[in-house]
């Protein structure tokens, strides 16, 4: 168990520090629009070279990062992954902001793809499979409890309180959501597509209000509450639903 702690310290401390030094380095340069998502989609995709460069010097493979092929059957066993495709989509509601350019449209594609794989090896490949062997439902509780916790970062970066506040208990629902995606298609690939369309739509889409956003969120994590009940219900996080590699 000590070491299982060790692990998931040292996996949140070096996904912490790239999301670190992505921001300051924005901060400390000035940047905005696209020269500020270029950057930090540097870093973001740096952290996860460091992964699959671990994986390989030590596994030999990138299988213990969740990048298995999808397993058969599994994506009509969720629905099709339907209610968290309207829940990204959402993100456009005001429409697309096209004032900016196709640059800040690709720096935006550039950092939400990365921050996918990132958020996604780290939090379920790497934090999920440590806990796997304590049961699915101790290692959804752990991951998840992290995921949703270190969105705490975005107050330090000029956000709204209540909406980071809400952001949190979404983000919770969605490592939840995302864990089960995970044990049952024995695959990162579909949380990684989901991931980065649900934010590339956030970052795309013309701004509201924050009693808007606000709102946003709570229908987003009231569909996404309601989809998690179903996938609970369907028994979809049962033991026998085996990762291809357990820590």
């Amino acid at each position: 168990m000590k070491r299982k702690v060790i692990h998931t310290i040292l996996t949140m401390l070096v996904i912490m520090t790239f999301y670190f030094m992505a921001g300051a380095a924005v901060v400390t340069r000035n940047l905005t629009g696209s020269e500020a998502k270029i950057t930090q989609g540097i870093f973001i995709w740096l952290s996860v070279i460091a992964a699959v460069v671990f994986s390989l010097c030590k596994y030999k493979a990138i299988s213990v990062l969740g990048m298995n092929k999808i397993r058969k059957g599994s994506l009509k066993e969720l629905l099709y992954l339907i209610p968290m495709i309207i829940v990204a989509l959402l993100g456009l509601i005001a429409g697309i902001d096209f004032s900016q350019g196709a640059e800040f449209l690709f720096a935006s594609l550039f950092l939400t793809i990365g921050v996918g794989f990132s958020e996604e090896i780290y939090f379920r490949g790497i934090i999920f499979t440590i806990w796997k062997a304590q049961g699915n439902k101790i290692a959804v509780i752990v991951s998840s409890v992290l995921f949703g916790i270190c969105h705490l970062m975005n107050v330090l970066g000029g956000a709204n309180v209540g909406a980071t506040i809400l952001q949190i208990f979404f983000a919770f629902f969605y490592g939840i959501i995302f864990a089960i995606i995970f044990v049952n298609t024995n695959s990162l690939l579909p949380c990684v597509g989901l991931h980065f369309l649900h934010d590339f739509c956030a970052f795309i889409g013309n701004d509201i209000s924050d009693r808007a956003e606000i709102g946003l969120i709570v229908t987003q994590t009231v569909i996404m509450f309601a989809y998690m009940a179903i996938l609970l219900k369907r028994n979809l996080l049962a033991e026998n639903k085996d990762l291809a590699m357990s820590n």
